[in-house]
């Protein structure tokens, strides 16, 4: 039952998110305020990870195996972020970042294979692999998906694919090597990684043009950043606590199909796509 509570949270957590991402993403006016925006979610992010601390010991008590994980795992994230905001930005449509970032579960599920020793029967094959080419028959039932398509999208489509893929491989690895670690301390590790990259570039590029910082977090964009941060939060707390409980292939296949199918009503529905 925790599993599938787990599960239904999640869910719940990503249709929220796909709406306020897709509303917020038209408001998003260039390089230095999608880096403030960013920037501006991870710390909230990382801001609640502090409050669910067990211990604020914890955080430096973690082996440097952890410590690493966590920081890459930031650092992928923050990655996956920035591709995929940029791509909504270029004009892809929603359900192609969705179809990429649903492949990328490819990396977890064939990574836990070699590095933990996880089997794959040839039905979670099967599975996969039927995932993946309901997928593709996604992406063809909308024929808009293909116009404009250019190869600067596909740039960040494919760097969306590696970053998500890594995201979800450093969350899987936490666990294994950290079996007793808060939770709490990957996510703040790994959100306060992603506020330092993304709050240095804004900041640079926030002294190039003279932007203020009024003028980057503007007042029309906190709510759905704040909104974005918590179920991003949650998402990721999730994600990891479900880690334990089922194998890579089960639990990454569910959350790259159900993730699919949310972004694909989100779009058709809410947005009219």
């Amino acid at each position: 039952m925790k599993i599938v509570a787990i599960f239904a949270a999640f869910f719940v957590c990503r249709v929220i998110q796909y709406i306020f991402l897709k509303k917020t993403s038209g408001k998003i006016e260039g390089r230095t305020q999608l880096l403030g925006y960013t920037a501006f979610q991870y710390l909230l992010c990382a801001v609640l990870s502090v409050f669910l601390l067990t211990d604020i010991k914890g955080i430096f008590s973690v082996s440097p195996m952890g410590m690493a994980i966590s920081i890459l795992g930031g650092i992928a994230m923050f990655s996956s972020s920035l591709c995929s905001m940029t791509a909504l930005k270029n004009g892809v449509q929603m359900v192609l970042t969705s179809l990429f970032s649903s492949m990328s579960i490819l990396i977890p599920t064939i990574s836990s294979v070699f590095l933990f020793g996880e089997s794959m029967s040839l039905w979670q094959i099967a599975g996969v692999a039927a995932l993946l080419y309901a997928a593709y028959l996604l992406l063809g039932i909308s024929k808009a998906s293909y116009q404009d398509f250019s190869v600067k999208g596909l740039l960040f489509l494919m760097g969306l694919f590696a970053a998500d893929g890594l995201t979800m491989l450093a969350q899987k690895c936490y666990p294994h090597y950290e079996p007793q670690a808060d939770t709490a301390v990957y996510t703040f590790l790994s959100f306060g990684t992603a506020f330092v990259l993304t709050g240095l570039m804004a900041g640079t590029d926030m002294v190039r043009t003279k932007t203020k910082i009024t003028r980057v977090l503007s007042k029309d964009i906190l709510l759905g950043g704040a909104i974005l941060a918590g179920m991003l939060f949650i998402i990721m707390y999730l994600g990891i606590l479900a880690v334990p409980l089922i194998s890579a292939v089960v639990l990454y296949s569910l959350v790259a199909g159900g993730t699919l199918i949310i972004a694909f009503l989100v779009g058709a529905i809410v947005f009219k796509e």
